[in-house]
């Protein structure tokens, strides 16, 4: 009886663990929102204290995924007139891991993805057979892991190519209006700073 039990509770254990690892399908809704129009996703990678705290396990996008946070916390500050300074975060011996960033490489078509569990925890990739070729210049590299933020903040690919989301490699270098509409959006729905 007690090994019957044992192991019916291990099972129970394995269920949950993988449960709480699997990845989720994501769906998206369409907002309409201070005259804009942008797709934002049900899952996010937001923290209880409105940071996504992110953590880079290669050595070869250091310095862009440095410039690509600093984008979006720049944007941040400024909507909410500095009452947040960032929202991306390097982890530190502190905080949660939020975002674990890494690089691979193969030929299969893409240059970087962020997938999420059901606890939000996300996991980019950064493919280096793509983004380290000589067709990418530094600021498109900044520009795809600036996308896979927005991502992990919980925007989803757009069809038009005049915003960071576009659904292949952005165009665009930059956050646009609608970048900045859709983070205000998300800010008011996973932070505290409009009370």
């Amino acid at each position: 009886m007690k090994k019957r039990m044992l192991t019916m509770g291990l099972i129970i254990c394995f269920c949950l663990a993988m449960c709480l690892t699997l990845e989720t399908t994501v769906e998206a809704k369409t907002v309409h929102w201070n005259g804009y129009v942008f797709d934002v996703l049900d899952y996010t990678c937001w923290d209880k204290g409105g940071h996504i705290d992110w953590e880079y396990e290669g050595n070869v996008f250091g310095k862009h995924i440095k410039k690509a946070a600093a984008k979006w916390n720049t944007e941040a500050s400024a909507i909410t007139v500095s009452r947040c300074k960032s929202i991306f975060r390097k982890d530190t011996s502190t905080t949660v891991c939020d975002v674990t960033i890494d690089d691979y490489n193969k030929n299969d078509g893409i240059n970087a993805y962020l997938s999420t569990n059901i606890r939000g925890f996300g996991d980019m990739r950064l493919n280096r057979y793509y983004m380290n070729s000589n067709n990418m210049t530094r600021l498109t590299k900044i520009a795809v892991i600036t996308h896979e933020f927005g991502h992990a903040l919980g925007m989803d690919d757009s069809n038009s190519k005049k915003t960071i989301m576009y659904k292949s490699t952005p165009v665009v270098n930059g956050l646009q209006k609608i970048d900045s509409a859709a983070l205000e959006y998300l800010m008011r729905s996973h932070t505290g700073y409009w009370g």
